[in-house]
């Protein structure tokens, strides 16, 4: 139970851009650089790893290699992905007057927040350390740059730039290697494009029927 860090779910993704196209709202992606490394060790939590390879080795009054304490998650630790998710998420869900996006998480899934407002909303997915981010409006600036009207969406920019280590994907064509294309009018285009690999003739057999999915509404 230290090791398990959730992903948004497909089924999620799907109903995600089925409402993002229906409610015409605009999509980006942001990526977390070196996200496991933006994690935080839980208080009291002790681990140790070898010299890294090419330093020169230490040795203990024994004349054994000393070993090092680990005072950030590293990748190839097997917790590193779930101390980043627990920091993150948190941070999502804190208030932004104590430095934290202000975002209510979903119901039925983990990895979805949002914000919304009368004229405004913002809907987030977290699949490991990629954002799939889904808005209604951008910022609005006059002639000399001044701010005219805020946004969801601009307001979460600043405020992860301000504690995450991020940078934009620009809009969202791709993800979890599938292709995703916004059409007008509300349609929304998913696919995988041509596949390279050689696959077994269909059969007759019936197909069974879709099982409704949760809603991941709150």
């Amino acid at each position: 139970n230290q090791t398990f860090c959730s992903t948004l779910r497909m089924p999620s993704l799907r109903l995600l851009l089925n409402v993002a196209a229906r409610r015409g709202l605009k999509a980006r992606r942001r990526d977390l650089v070196a996200a496991f490394l933006q994690g935080i060790l839980e208080d009291g939590e002790i681990a140790f790893m070898h010299q890294p390879a090419g330093h020169a080795n230490a040795l203990d009054e024994n004349g054994r290699p000393k070993l090092c304490l680990i005072l950030k998650p590293l990748y190839g630790m097997k917790q590193a992905g779930r101390r980043f998710q627990r920091a993150f998420f948190a941070w999502l869900e804190r208030a932004r007057d104590e430095g934290g996006a202000g975002l209510t998480p979903s119901k039925e899934d983990p990895c979805i927040y949002r914000i919304t407002s009368e004229d405004d909303e913002l809907i987030i997915g977290v699949y490991v350390d990629d954002l799939i981010i889904f808005y209604k409006r951008d910022a609005e600036y006059d002639a000399e740059g001044n701010l005219v009207s805020d946004s969801f969406y601009a307001r979460f920019v600043r405020d992860i730039e301000a504690s995450w280590k991020s940078e934009d994907a620009g809009a969202l064509s791709d993800i979890v290697n599938v292709q995703v294309s916004l059409l007008g009018g509300g349609g929304v285009h998913v696919g995988q494009g041509p596949s390279r690999v050689a696959r077994a003739p269909r059969t007759s057999r019936r197909r069974r029927p879709a099982r409704p999915q949760p809603s991941p509404w709150w």
